[in-house]
């Protein structure tokens, strides 16, 4: 019997980019002050002479720059430019921190990050609050769509004796196993038996009488012709 279990998990709307962050500027410098321009420039017109100095650049700059791939939420409404300052207030106090190595500065750090994450808390809860007592519905319902309208993925299955299963068609199995596994099979050459219902008396003949059906029917008009 397939042991299978399936659980699905919400994720939130992310936005990934990356940026060039040249930190090597001193490796940069070098470079620079090391190209020989005289050889470089040596065309007739400054527009030339500008476009290979400037490509010369870039490539010196790409050179001595990393990338770095940054993520972040799609919408928080909630983050005003209060919360914002405060953002930027708490990487200026690492930058500090990472630089000097001082306790005071790390202590700060993290005196300011528990005051901004507190901060965040509240006006999260604030900005729902007004949504929840706004006069339009739409809006609470839009907030309720962009939170849950991440994508959805499935976790990884298992089987019965605990194996992980990343294959398309092994997994189908796992699937139609479970299923055909909520059903009895019966077999076809003996079928079980019907219980048909047992009636105590039975009617061995029925008797019409011209007579009482001319009766009925007669009464039956008269109910008519009453209505």
């Amino acid at each position: 019997m397939a042991n299978l279990q399936v659980s699905l998990l919400t994720q939130k709307r992310i936005i990934s980019f990356t940026r060039s962050i040249t930190n090597y500027y001193r490796l940069l410098e070098n470079d620079f002050l090391e190209t020989n321009w005289e050889a470089l420039l040596m065309h007739d017109t400054v527009e030339e002479n500008w476009e290979v100095f400037k490509s010369h650049l870039l490539e010196l700059s790409r050179q001595n720059s990393v990338s770095r791939t940054f993520t972040r939420s799609a919408k928080k409404p909630w983050r005003n430019h209060q919360i914002l300052q405060m953002v930027r207030r708490k990487k200026i106090l690492w930058k500090t921190y990472k630089r000097t190595g001082n306790e005071m500065c790390y202590a700060a750090h993290r005196t300011f990050s528990n005051l901004l994450a507190s901060n965040v808390k509240d006006s999260k809860v604030a900005y729902e609050v007004r949504l929840v007592n706004s006069k339009n519905p739409k809006c609470f319902y839009k907030y309720i769509r962009d939170t849950l309208g991440g994508s959805v993925r499935t976790p990884q299955i298992q089987n019965s004796v605990g194996t992980l299963i990343t294959e398309n068609e092994d997994i189908a199995k796992v699937f139609a196993d479970s299923s055909a596994n909520q059903y009895t099979i019966e077999p076809l050459d003996s079928p079980p038996d019907i219980a048909t219902p047992q009636c105590g008396v039975s009617l061995s003949n029925v008797d019409f009488i011209e007579d009482e059906i001319r009766v009925k029917l007669q009464k039956l008009k008269r109910c008519n012709n009453n209505f």
